[in-house]
């Protein structure tokens, strides 16, 4: 009987691992805990709560993101909506990112040509979503709730660091080309470079700009 419940069991193990942890900002729950999924959209079906202490202080200027991920790959998206309560998420802040590796996966600032554009004030209420779709093609969501202030400070040094192996690469079209100037790699609007622990390269993309840090320093997305 063991023996026909141990396949069972292992592919069960395999797809609750199979997730995702969203470590900073801070999410607005744990969605491995109670009726929480993170099948389910917009934010785990965690619930907002009212309450300051559970919201992350974030730079005017762009913030970090960091994620414990598991899966050898995953598209991954960080989307904005803003308000005290958001119900839409319509501001990208990264598009069509290929997360590798298991481990931590730590983006040191996120978003500053956006924000700038958007004209962000000083106590403003947002929520950050952040999805992750994996091989099987199913969408994981992870959501934290911030206030926009000019007294935080990206993560930084080892607050930031990829674990060993982990790394992205942007998605492009095919059939770009790619050169390199000084040690970083230099594309056009449509390029794709790749991102991994102790590699530091820049990846032109549609309306920004991605500079991956070595290890130490995690990833600066200018956008």
């Amino acid at each position: 009987m063991f023996a026909k419940l141990l396949p069972v069991l292992l592919a069960t193990a395999h797809i609750a691992s199979a997730h995702f942890r969203l470590q900073y900002p801070f999410w607005r729950g744990d969605s491995f805990e109670g009726e929480a999924s993170q099948w389910t959209w917009p934010c785990a079906g965690v619930d907002q709560t009212e309450s300051a202490n559970n919201r992350t202080q974030w730079p005017l200027s762009g913030g970090s993101v960091r994620i414990f991920g598991s899966h050898p790959w995953a598209l991954t998206y960080v989307n904005l909506g803003v308000g005290n309560n958001v119900t839409s998420f319509n501001i990208t802040l990264l598009d069509n990112f290929n997360q590798t590796g298991n481990g931590t996966f730590c983006i040191s600032q996120l978003g500053a040509a956006v924000l700038e554009e958007l004209g962000v004030q000083e106590g403003t209420n947002a929520t950050l979503q952040v999805i992750q779709t994996s091989h099987s093609g199913s969408a994981l969501y992870n959501c934290a709730d911030i206030t926009f202030s000019n007294q935080a400070q990206p993560l930084t040094g080892e607050e930031c660091t990829n674990s060993t192996g982990v790394g992205g690469i942007q998605i492009a079209n095919v059939g770009t080309t790619t050169t390199s100037e000084g040690g970083a790699s230099t594309t056009d609007s449509s390029t794709a470079a790749s991102a991994t622990a102790g590699a530091a390269v820049a990846v032109g993309v549609p309306g920004f700009v991605v500079s991956v840090a070595a290890v130490g320093f995690g990833l600066m997305l200018g956008l």
